[in-house]
């Protein structure tokens, strides 16, 4: 039985019913000894027009459109415009409704034919929010070591250039010294962007951001400080990168966009796609997740973390956030790319969240970045060198070349 929250009860309260269903009061005993009496297959017509009547007085009440389900988020109201759908599309069940007929026929309270009615609701709409499916939230699971790159590039030695390495310093500690005094405003809390061609080591870059984010402050690589830079600050902000909370969210390689796919949400699915366990050894798909739940945004999907994780952990921790793939945002199908930075731009102020977008197409993605008034972080992003080692192993083995020929 479907539980009552507060706000449903105090909703229920305020708007009685009090006659509204009296008038099918008849209707609904005849479709009743119908039903009994096995006649249900001979004439349909007689309960399902009792129904659908009985579904338009409740809809013409106030409290449908005030009470909501905890299980989709939705309003009881768009819940009975999908039955009275159904109905009219599907073969008619009447014991799907039988419960709700015999507590009206009974005078039953109003705090139970609303119990009956999102019981009804939450049948009909399979679907439902993550709040719902993982009251107790989802615990952090990294991001997949494939899930920006998938080729034998990624197992090469990384070599973050020097101006990276500074430039990334730089702004990371301005970043976190604004966040930590509360300085937060559009100028204080940045995106940060890697804007480069084809085969220029973006994706290996943001693979790796999380790493060079700590790797510049631990003393990893001897970097210049910033001016004015405190060490109680430089350890703090140390503290936080270290085992942050990381996601990768990839809009390209088989992971894109549908043509009618929400891309706010499109990217919370995505990020939820991080968090889920795999099922029978199989890691669930993005189809497979809009065939169970209501796409959450991002917001949603960080409030799960939020109640599973220690109490104020993401307020201790970094999280860093990459999405790759954002051109394909902004391209003849789509023009959501300046949404997605406003979005963005409001998600940052979240904690001491590293957004870091990438995208292949440059220039007129600066274009548009101009119009944001959101300060914006391009981080260098040079042509990969020749690697030295693979997996731990010499790329280029030293060989004795006579001894091989003798």
């Amino acid at each position: 039985m479907v539980d009552l929250s507060q706000l449903n009860l105090d909703i229920i309260a305020k708007y009685p019913l009090n006659n509204a269903l009296a008038h099918l009061q008849d209707s609904l005993k005849n479709a009743e000894e119908f039903y009994n009496q096995n006649l249900v297959f001979h004439d349909t017509q007689v309960y399902q027009t009792t129904i659908l009547d009985l579904l338009s007085a409740l809809m013409q009440q106030n409290a449908p459109w005030l009470l909501r389900s905890q299980k989709s988020g939705r309003d009881v109201a768009s819940g009975l415009f999908s039955i009275i759908s159904h109905i009219q599309r599907h073969e008619f069940n009447y014991k799907h409704f039988q419960e709700l007929t015999r507590l009206i026929k009974q005078k039953s309270s109003d705090f139970d034919i609303w119990r009956s009615v999102l019981e009804l609701t939450d049948v009909f709409d399979p679907l439902m929010t993550v709040h719902w499916a993982f009251p107790k939230g989802l615990m952090y699971k990294p991001p997949s070591p494939t899930a920006l790159l998938d080729t034998s590039g990624s197992s090469w030695e990384y070599q973050p250039s020097p101006e990276l390495q500074e430039t990334f310093r730089t702004e990371l500690y301005r970043h976190y010294d604004a966040y930590a005094k509360g300085f937060h405003d559009k100028l204080t809390l940045p995106l940060y962007f890697f804007l480069s061609g084809p085969g220029t080591g973006k994706s290996r870059n943001a693979k790796e951001l999380h790493r060079l984010a700590l790797q510049c402050f631990d003393g990893t690589h001897s970097i210049r400080p910033c001016e004015n830079e405190s060490k109680e600050q430089v350890q703090n902000l140390i503290c936080s990168l270290t085992d942050p909370y990381v996601f990768h969210v990839s809009l390209e390689n088989g992971m894109s966009l549908g043509k009618k796919e929400d891309a706010w949400t499109g990217i919370g699915l995505r990020m939820l796609l991080q968090l889920l366990p795999e099922y029978d050894g199989k890691q669930m798909t993005v189809d497979g997740l809009y065939d169970i739940f209501i796409p959450p945004r991002p917001e949603h999907v960080i409030e799960c973390l939020k109640a599973a994780e220690p109490v104020n952990a993401l307020k201790k921790k970094a999280l860093i956030l990459v999405i790759d793939g954002v051109h394909s945002l902004d391209d003849e199908c789509r023009q959501d790319l300046f949404d997605i930075v406003v979005r963005l731009s409001n998600f940052v102020h979240g904690g001491f969240y590293v957004v870091c977008a990438i995208s292949t197409i440059v220039e007129p993605v600066r274009d548009l970045l101009r119009e944001s008034p959101r300060r914006k972080i391009y981080l260098p992003c040079e042509a990969i060198t020749a690697p030295r080692t693979a997996d731990g192993q010499p790329v280029l083995k030293k060989q004795n070349l006579q001894s091989t020929c003798s």
